[in-house]
């Protein structure tokens, strides 16, 4: 019964997540850094924002450039692990995820908070928590959420101005895998990348962009005894074939922006 408990969830789950596919549009929302990161990882289920969306659906998440310091991050990872820690203790105590807590888990309602001012009752199951991103990113799309609705925000929370929480279910991770030694990217994602990219830029005491590009004296070695002994063991038909080649493998680049 188990087994077949989990094939159903199994074809459920693959169900709905042809149904996101088939409705996704691609509408991504740009947030700040750890946020962005929090959010896709399904610490953060909320996101306070000052207009409105009668959108639902799949939400891209895309990490602004904005990079997040060291207290932000401490900061946010800690009202989060409080936020994750009450709900667990209020799933021990018999409440719903998320409840006030009147007392600690296990005990009668009213009893005295054991625990620290403003924090999770004492006992709640630290060591069940699920580890925090280990890096937070920048400039790129993290995944993406549901968003299941848009509320209007509790004054305390917008100080005084219209705002909304925007309400978020089902975070996924973005994974490309990779493989061994080259690979190539998906088809359909390459134009994207292609057309995302930046001029190139490294440090100027490299050198000048032809220092960088032109060939090294054993590869030109190696490649001219190549081309005369593939000449001399065709013939001359292969002579017709050099120049298109030279031309593909030589191509004049874009003057590279150099920095420092």
């Amino acid at each position: 019964q188990q087994q077949q408990q989990q094939q159903q969830q199994q074809q459920q789950q693959q169900q709905q997540q042809q149904q996101q596919n088939a409705s996704d549009v691609g509408v991504t929302l740009t947030v700040r850094q750890p946020y962005a990161s929090l959010i896709v990882n399904g610490f953060i289920l909320e996101d306070l924002r000052y207009w409105a969306s009668s959108y639902r659906g799949r939400l891209w998440i895309h990490a602004s450039e904005d990079a997040a310091t060291a207290p932000v991050i401490s900061l946010a990872e800690a009202s989060c692990q409080q936020k994750l820690l009450q709900a667990a203790a209020a799933g021990l105590a018999g409440g719903p995820p998320g409840a006030p807590q009147g007392g600690p888990p296990g005990g009668p309602p009213g009893a005295p908070h054991e625990g620290p001012p403003g924090g999770p009752p004492k006992g709640a199951p630290s060591a069940c928590l699920p580890p925090f991103p280990s890096q937070y990113p920048t400039r790129c799309v993290l995944g993406c959420v549901q968003l299941i609705d848009c509320v209007a925000a509790p004054g305390d929370d917008c100080g005084g101005s219209e705002a909304f929480l925007f309400r978020f279910a089902l975070p996924q991770l973005l994974q490309i895998q990779g493989g061994d030694k080259f690979w190539c990217l998906p088809k359909g994602l390459l134009p994207t990348l292609q057309a995302s990219l930046l001029p190139p830029r490294w440090p100027a005491v490299w050198g000048p962009p032809a220092a960088l590009l032109a060939p090294s004296s054993s590869s030109s070695s190696s490649s001219s005894s190549s081309s005369s002994s593939s000449s001399s063991s065709v013939g001359g038909d292969d002579a017709s074939e050099q120049q298109p080649l030279q031309q593909r493998t030589d191509p004049t680049p874009e003057e590279p922006e150099a920095f420092w």
